[in-house]
């Protein structure tokens, strides 16, 4: 079923999550194509764009024709850095391509809260009034959306969450993902669905055209509907579990046929490769490519096979390796895409 965010409309209820070094140009094209309704970029500074420009900040901005609707999300502190960066991509023909823009609220990284970005800005529900107001001036009459992430609340117990969460709508957010974690968890425990529930329902009250969008251990069929039933948002949004796992979009099956896994690893990794050079981005899928090999026999020897990638000809000799190798047999689940 479609789901429509302003004048956006997307072909499947379950979204690509931004994350930082998963989310990358070439991942998100598998993902979209393996079902993902949208895609999100990983994190840019508004601030960089602004003092740096396009060139700095390209490898993390780029966009292919396939990997459409696609958002780019900017984090950072100061309104006017977010309506000047908004404005710098537009004035880009490149750029300009992009579907919404997506304003982080959720980054628990220390250096990034400390500049009282990201989940920072849960506790100044003002400011984050104030940049989504920015960021939707910016946007005014190019039909494109501007959403938000962010989590339930800062610390443990705390719901910071609900009331930024109607600063954003108030400030021109059409679309809102919360992450049922407090910024203090990172990424421990269990996503509370049951706070995640508390902003839709205030929400659909006070905001009933901000789309909901629910997040947090979403990683099975079951997972989902237990989400969408305890939620009653709309839409999930799946991050880590979709790492090294794109057709989680599709059936959330556990395991592909091989040769399919084989040529998905091959594809990111040439898609790498193309963006930042054969050195660099080697470098980068030594992290990138683990996912792929959880739940094989001697996935700990492919894993470290992995820290010493630094040529596509290396890439090679590990999917040779992996095709040696043996997979679990689990049978697929179906999505429950409401």
């Amino acid at each position: 079923m479609a789901l429509r965010i302003g004048s956006l409309e997307l072909d499947s209820r379950l979204l690509f999550a931004p994350i930082a070094g998963g989310s990358t140009p070439a991942y998100r094209r598998i993902a979209r194509r393996y079902g993902a309704g949208l895609v999100v970029s990983e994190l840019v500074s508004a601030r960089g764009i602004v003092r740096q420009g396009i060139g700095r900040n390209y490898r993390y901005l780029a966009m292919a024709p396939d990997e459409h609707p696609v958002a780019l999300q900017l984090f950072g502190s100061e309104p006017a850095d977010f309506a000047g960066a908004i404005r710098i991509l537009l004035d880009d023909p490149g750029m300009a391509q992009f579907d919404a823009i997506d304003l982080n609220l959720g980054c628990p990284v220390p250096k990034v809260v400390r500049s009282g970005a990201g989940a920072a800005l849960l506790l100044d529900p003002p400011r984050a009034e104030a940049i989504a107001r920015a960021a939707a001036g910016a946007l005014a009459g190019t039909g494109k959306p501007l959403t938000a992430k962010l989590r339930i609340g800062f610390e443990a117990g705390g719901e910071q969450g609900l009331e930024v969460a109607r600063r954003l709508a108030d400030g021109g957010v059409q679309a809102l993902t919360v992450h049922g974690r407090t910024r203090e968890q990172y990424y421990s425990g269990t996503a509370d669905r049951a706070a995640i529930g508390r902003i839709v329902s205030a929400l659909a009250k006070s905001h009933p055209h901000v789309v909901m969008i629910a997040n947090g251990d979403v990683d099975s069929a079951a997972s989902a509907a237990d989400m969408y039933r305890q939620t009653g948002a709309p839409a999930l949004m799946i991050g880590r579990a979709a790492l090294g796992r794109p057709w989680i979009f599709r059936d959330f099956t556990e395991t592909v046929a091989l040769d399919e896994r084989i040529a998905v690893m091959r594809e990111h990794a040439e898609g790498t490769v193309r963006l930042l050079g054969e050195e660099q981005g080697c470098r980068e899928l030594r992290a990138e490519l683990q996912p792929y090999l959880r739940g094989f026999t001697g996935a700990s020897r492919l894993r470290r096979q992995t820290t010493t990638l630094t040529t596509l000809s290396d890439v090679e000799a590990l999917l040779a390796a992996l095709a040696a190798t043996e997979q679990p047999d689990q049978q697929p689940e179906t999505v429950p895409r409401r």
